[in-house]
């Protein structure tokens, strides 16, 4: 079996609604989509996004990796994995170089999954199919006590057991008053956790996790600019609820260096950022051997897969800003994500959608 073609979409996705957090609003990002081709008629599918810059993660796919990929053995994922990293210079740098081999190496687990006539989480040698999902996607900084109340009592009704909010108002008073009105409204056996989204200093994020603690917070997420293990190892230190992070992170070092340091305790790698599968994978067993849970970042479709692989695969996080793209959206059954047993990673796109960007 060779490569026989790689084909790349590009497309602005409207997130359906405004998306603020203490870093950005947006309302829109960029969705870049592979199809790898076999000779032998097989088609695997990956994709990647950005909040900007997608152009140019095509590009990389286009003009470098295709290149690379092409006439090569699909099945030969590591191999082929390191060879993308090295064109790329991504072992030391982020971003759009690690986004690109992300979508290329998820499309070839995919043509793995369909060749062993496997679905992706199985392949990895998961036992369940199923994974808790929580919500992310209704706890925006700009909605209003009032709402960030009612759209928690809603996430109840509709069968969700978690909620994550988002946090770094101004005063800290106005972020206890959000957090306590969540609480009120759906009471202390509800997970609930909080994300900055790096908006503090390391004083200023211990001064706030104690004042959450109080609250019954199953995590404190990205409390202070990631990548620096000293600042999360001070800040894990000094409080009692759990610190997450990891969405912004894009290799497989910075994650071991933090567990390292117990400066975490729990990681949340995104596969469509840490250079796709082959190295979400790596991150998860070192991980796991250190009795780290994993949470991972946004698209719930492929992760959860990886995190019933797992057994420290903890729980998957509902932003469903892409669903209305696939035939087939994850399915979700009182409370949680249900990994498909469709061949591959069992995403398709919808062919009217992929026609307008052909």
């Amino acid at each position: 079996m060779k490569v026989k073609d790689i084909r790349t979409y590009f497309l602005n996705v409207p997130c359906g609604k405004l998306i603020s957090d203490s870093a950005r609003t947006l309302d829109s990002i960029q969705l870049i989509v592979v199809k790898v081709q076999t000779d032998d008629d097989f088609e695997g599918t990956g994709y990647t996004y950005t909040l900007r810059g997608g152009e140019g993660v095509k590009a990389i796919i286009d003009k470098e990796l295709k290149k690379k990929v092409q006439g090569r053995n699909p099945l030969e994922i590591e191999e082929i994995w390191n060879d993308m990293c090295t064109l790329t210079d991504a072992r030391t740098h982020g971003g759009t170089a690690t986004n690109s081999i992300a979508a290329v190496d998820i499309a070839l687990w995919d043509i793995k999954g369909k060749e062993e006539k496997k679905p992706l989480f199985r392949l990895l040698g998961g036992k369940r199919n199923r994974i808790p999902i929580y919500d992310s996607d209704y706890g925006w900084l700009h909605y209003s006590c009032n709402e960030i109340a009612k759209n928690a009592r809603e996430l109840v009704k509709l069968g969700f057991r978690g909620f994550k909010i988002k946090v770094g108002k101004k005063n800290l008073e106005e972020d206890i008053e959000r957090i306590r009105a969540v609480r009120e409204a759906v009471g202390d056996k509800f997970s609930l956790m909080v994300d900055a989204n790096q908006a503090f200093s390391v004083s200023e994020a211990i001064r706030r996790g104690k004042a959450y603690e109080k609250f019954n917070i199953n995590w404190f997420e990205e409390p202070t600019v990631d990548g620096d293990v000293n600042d999360y190892a001070e800040i894990a230190s000094a409080l009692d609820l759990p610190v997450a992070t990891g969405e912004w992170i894009y290799h497989l070092d910075i994650f071991q260096k933090l567990i390292q340091k117990k400066a975490v305790d729990i990681i949340q790698p995104d596969v469509c950022r840490v250079k796709g599968i082959t190295e979400w994978i790596k991150i998860a067993e070192y991980a796991e051997n250190y009795g780290i849970p994993v949470a991972p970042h946004f698209v719930m479709d492929l992760h959860v897969h990886l995190t019933c692989a797992f057994s420290n695969g903890l729980t998957v996080e509902h932003m469903p800003w892409l669903t209305h793209l696939f035939k087939i959206p994850l399915a979700i059954e009182d409370g949680y994500a249900i990994a498909p047993e469709r061949e591959g990673n069992g995403i398709e796109f919808k062919e009217d959608f992929l026609g307008k960007l052909a």
